[in-house]
């Protein structure tokens, strides 16, 4: 099993699933291997879906057996909301599963722990039923132009001489998270770096800088 991940929560950006499954089919028929591909979407699985420019990265391609998502994330459900998706039953492996006797039968569970709050499923199907497509879709449109907004901005400062006071880090209008990522301009040669900068914004501004 490949792994890709769709969402990298340092810079935003997306694995190139799309170019790891031609890989991946190039390599299963040279070699005869049943190489398949899971997609950790955990930041991207309820971003991507609503974007228009993302290429096909999810069961579309023949490689992709299973992606998993965190609900809580941008899917906007409750701490601790998980799901994961099978292309096919007998794709997830059966030594997962633990057989179960309760109340005269027997059940298959599996989670790490059989007995769990059902609070994350019943608010994650709210807010489907609540938002549909057209809300999901824009409130990711919304949090891509307000990252814009932050990282043009942040783009225009200046030091002295017209120095960019900041580096850009992430891949700027490419497909992604609506996440953006700078860093002081160590060209510069400032006495002060990105921790410092942390510091002072958490006690100064109230703002929490990662």
């Amino acid at each position: 099993m490949v792994v890709g991940i769709l969402g990298n929560h340092y810079n935003g950006t997306y694995d190139p699933i799309w170019e790891m499954d031609k890989h991946l089919t190039t390599i299963n028929a040279k070699k005869g291997f049943q190489v398949g591909l899971h997609v950790d979407a955990a930041s991207g699985g309820f971003v991507a879906p609503f974007q228009d420019d993302v290429p096909a990265w999810d069961f579309r391609l023949k490689n992709v057996l299973s992606i998993s998502a965190s609900g809580h994330k941008f899917g906007e459900s409750s701490c601790g909301t998980g799901w994961i998706v099978f292309r096919h039953r007998h794709d997830l492996s059966e030594h997962i599963e633990v057989e179960v006797t309760y109340l005269g039968g027997v059940s298959y569970s599996m989670t790490l722990n059989f007995s769990r709050p059902a609070t994350g499923v019943y608010v994650q199907a709210y807010k489907f039923l609540r938002l549909g497509m057209v809300g999901y879709r824009q409130k990711v449109r919304n949090q891509l132009d307000t990252t814009k907004a932050f990282r043009d901005r942040i783009r225009s400062l200046k030091w002295n001489h017209g120095a960019p006071l900041f580096e850009i880090c992430d891949p700027g209008d490419d497909p992604g998270l609506p996440v953006f990522a700078a860093r002081v301009n160590p060209k510069l040669g400032l006495k002060f770096d990105n921790f410092a900068l942390q510091r002072v914004s958490g006690s100064s501004l109230q703002w929490s800088l990662q």
